[in-house]
């Protein structure tokens, strides 16, 4: 299975944790020994290897003692700014500005009013 856009939260963790299991088994290690290797419970590999949510930074530490950190970096890869936004101001942009809208689409109103 892959993970797509519409996947739930729970088939993207299941999907997830099937792929870390099958890495750990090709590499021939034990759960106990990535425990160790990793510095993460053994009981928290079992919860990522059937699905379950486990935090972000066991889940790169169970990655590094896989030696498949650097795979997130082709998920997340460096997005560079639009030539044109970091051309005009000089750097990168730090937030989003919210919509435009006019007033009328914003004016708080009873719901009575015709």
């Amino acid at each position: 299975m892959s993970i797509k856009y519409h996947s739930s939260t729970k088939e993207a963790l299941a999907e997830m944790g099937k792929r870390v299991k099958r890495l750990r088994i090709d590499s021939e290690i034990k759960q106990s020994e990535l425990s160790k290797r990793s510095g993460v419970s053994t009981r928290t590999i079992v919860n990522l290897e059937s699905g379950k949510d486990v935090s972000l930074s066991n889940f790169i530490a169970i990655l590094r003692a896989l030696n498949a950190l650097q795979e997130l970096d082709a998920v997340l890869s460096d997005l560079s700014f639009p030539a044109d936004i970091s051309e005009k101001t000089g750097r990168e942009r730090q937030r989003v500005k919210g919509s435009k809208r006019s007033k009328a689409e914003t004016s708080w109103k009873w719901g009575d009013e015709k």
